[in-house]
C-alpha cells in the first residue's frame, strides 16, 4: 500500500519466554502502535496544526507496565473479557479448566 509503513520490533518477553512485539503503522501524518499481546494499542500519534506530535493514548511505555497494571489501558476486549477466568466445563466426563 503506497504511503503506509509498518514496522515490527521487540517489546519484551513474558515470564514463559514468549516474545512480545510491537507493530507500528504510519502514513507520514499519523501513526499507531499495537502489541501482539491481545492487540493492545500502545500509542496513537497525531500532529497538531504546527506539526507537534501528541500521543493520545493513555498507557505504559514498557511491557512490564502493561503486565503489572490493574488497568486495561489500550486493550481491545470482547464481551467475555475477564468473565471466564477459572471457568470449568465438563464434556463427556472430561474436565476443561479455563485459566
Amino acid at each position: 500500500m503506497p504511503g503506509i509503513k509498518v514496522t515490527k520490533s521487540k517489546f519484551g518477553t513474558l515470564y514463559n519466554g514468549k516474545r512480545i512485539h510491537i507493530f507500528t503503522v504510519s502514513n507520514g501524518s499519523m501513526s499507531f502502535s499495537v502489541t501482539d499481546l491481545g492487540c493492545t494499542v500502545t500509542s496513537i500519534l497525531l500532529s497538531d496544526k504546527s506539526g507537534l506530535e501528541t500521543d493520545v493514548v493513555l498507557g505504559h511505555s514498557t511491557l512490564d507496565g502493561y503486565i503489572n497494571s490493574e488497568c486495561s489501558f489500550g486493550s481491545l476486549v470482547g464481551r467475555f473479557a475477564n468473565r471466564i477466568g477459572g471457568a470449568l466445563i465438563v464434556i463427556t466426563e472430561k474436565r476443561f479448566l479455563w485459566i
